[in-house]
């Protein structure tokens, strides 16, 4: 790729898209909103390209959007189905009518921090995962294996132990401070789920409940569930 050339850049996550247009090292524009569960899910290509789409109309007027010669796309989700990431890659091309590459966001963030080089990267956000590429270039990898099976320690995953310790208190459990802060939700710990499954990315809804959790004094006491699967080794 020619210093000159003009690439359209996007990362996509579980909570943020960031879109950027940048010529060489030089940063031309750039624009951030909202993120989406993850390319592997049901309709998962369109929603990362409708969305790439909208963040691209957000970048400053007068950028050179129509001179691009490609684009490249860091994409939650990427992981767990590669044919929905070729499917997203075809339709970016498609669209933009230039070569557009599609890998994911952990593999990108690894990339960036080292450019390249063999390291251990740990990313955590509303998901985790550690990628660690040897100086063969093989990858290894632990976690990333999204909500229902793994992000331990994420956003997401500390975000949901809160709300839970809050749930069992209201059952007679453990009382938690948490509850209080609960209470800016919903003005009931009964009305959670509903709060939840209204919520377009219960993933990112979660996360942003972590940082009550990190605030309070008070131990948030891990669910069972959680505590059997850490007993089992997982």
């Amino acid at each position: 790729m020619d210093a000159t050339d003009v690439v359209l850049v996007a990362d996509i996550g579980k909570s943020r898209c960031r879109v950027e247009l940048r010529s060489g090292d030089e940063l031309l524009g750039a624009a951030d909103q909202h993120g989406f569960p993850g390319v592997h899910v049901e309709n998962g290509p369109t929603l990362a390209f409708d969305l790439v789409l909208e963040t691209t109309t957000l970048l400053p007027p007068g950028l050179p959007v129509s001179t691009l010669t490609g684009v490249g796309a860091a994409v939650a989700g990427v992981e767990a189905s590669e044919a929905k990431s070729r499917e997203l890659a075809t339709m970016l091309s498609r669209h933009f009518g230039v070569p557009a590459a599609v890998l994911s966001d952990a593999t990108a963030a690894h990339l960036g921090a080292l450019q390249g080089g063999p390291g251990t990267t740990l990313i955590v956000g509303t998901g985790a995962v550690a990628f660690r590429f040897d100086e063969a270039g093989v990858l290894h990898r632990a976690d990333g294996w999204g909500p229902y099976l793994g992000d331990f320690g994420s956003g997401r995953w500390i975000g949901q132990q809160g709300l839970q310790a809050v749930l069992l208190a209201f059952d007679g459990g453990p009382a938690t401070s948490l509850s209080a802060a609960a209470g800016a939700l919903v003005e009931s710990p009964t009305m959670l789920p509903a709060w939840l499954a209204d919520m377009d990315n219960p993933y990112r809804a979660m996360a942003r409940f972590a940082p009550w959790c990190c605030t309070q004094r008070r131990r948030v006491t891990p669910s069972r569930t959680a505590l059997s699967a850490r007993r089992a080794g997982a």
